[in-house]
């Protein structure tokens, strides 16, 4: 039969003997694991929960963003539901991928040619130099959006071709030829 020991609030716990000749409650390595998570810092507490929330309102609004016209009142969508429904529709939206490769007249491979990338929307220009291959690739790209694109050498410039939003494929190939 095991020893018991008596705690402060009357219980008897089994004990288990210590090498040392005293006795803990058989329980003691649960309670000291116990007693050490909840002295993780108030900081990391607040990280987790809030990774845990994000991640609770991201699944919620990429299941429900479609439900929204008919089951939610306006108010509520009014409020700032919506606004979680375009973030989680930004990560789903379809992208335009505009990729190619720089040549001169003769078709050879111009690596090391910088190539830009202007936005007709926004007039960001992005630019990108050709690789050893002479290949080029702008990812991530609005499908919605007018481009603007070409391409330079020493000096020289391919003629500027022109993207339009009306262009629905995802993926569009074009060669520029420097001259």
């Amino acid at each position: 039969m095991k020893a018991q020991n008596k705690s402060a609030a009357g219980r008897h716990e089994p004990v288990n003997p210590d090498t040392s000749g005293t006795h803990r409650p058989a329980n003691m390595h649960l309670r000291t694991h116990l007693q050490a998570h909840s002295e993780m810092p108030a900081q990391a507490r607040r990280v987790q929960r809030s990774i845990k929330s994000r991640t609770r309102a991201a699944l919620l609004g990429a299941s429900f963003c479609s439900l929204i016209p008919g089951l939610i009142p306006a108010a509520i969508v009014a409020s700032g539901f919506s606004s979680l429904c375009a973030a989680a529709a930004a990560d789903t939206a379809p992208q335009k991928v505009i990729q190619g490769k720089v040549l001169d007249d003769g078709d050879a491979f111009q690596p090391g040619a910088i190539v830009y990338l202007k936005s007709a929307k926004s007039n960001e220009i992005k630019s990108y130099i050709a690789d050893a291959t002479a290949s080029y690739r702008f990812g991530q790209l609005a499908p919605d959006t007018d481009y603007t694109l070409w391409a330079e050498l020493h000096g020289k410039k391919s003629a500027v071709m022109t993207i339009p939003a009306f262009d629905t494929r995802k993926q569009s190939t074009i060669n520029l030829h420097v001259k």
